[in-house]
């Protein structure tokens, strides 16, 4: 009996270890660090963007101001569901041929906002060096920002 545990245990652990590396493997396309284009839509005086491992930190040049951190959740989209950026834009989200789109749900934060939506896309075609934030309150953009990655 005490046998067959410890081999279910076994079984199971190595089952998990084996399905690991293919849910640690999806990076984030979009993970690394960013600087605003235009410093003058700074909100709080941030201007960094670092994202990664499930958190975005914000922060800015004065090192004595506390950093922003929101960890946050891919959330699952329908395709083809027209949404509007921070212009008012209207594009179709998750459609074969639509600029790639990454919509996440903000969990904890030290800077205030949980269960926010906010997305990410490339906001130029064939461009991965740049990514433009929307931030959406009650399902309507509120923000939107451009960011180019830091060398």
């Amino acid at each position: 009996m005490a046998g067959a545990r410890w081999r279910a245990r076994l079984l199971g652990a190595c089952l998990g270890l084996a399905a690991a590396p293919a849910v640690l493997a999806q990076s984030l396309p979009f993970a690394g660090r960013w600087l605003l284009d235009d410093p003058a839509q700074a909100q709080g005086g941030y201007t960094v963007l670092d994202i990664k491992d499930g958190r975005m930190r914000w922060s800015g040049p004065d090192k004595s101001a506390p950093a922003c951190v929101q960890e946050f959740a891919p959330k699952i989209e329908k395709p083809g569901t027209v949404y509007r950026d921070g212009r008012g834009t209207r594009f179709v989200a998750g459609a074969k041929g639509s600029l790639p789109t990454y919509l996440l749900t903000l969990r904890s934060s030290s800077c205030g906002r949980v269960d926010e939506d906010v997305r990410i896309s490339y906001p130029l075609v064939y461009d991965t060096r740049h990514i433009e934030v929307i931030e959406y309150v009650n399902g309507r953009p509120v923000s939107s920002r451009r960011f180019h990655r830091k060398q």
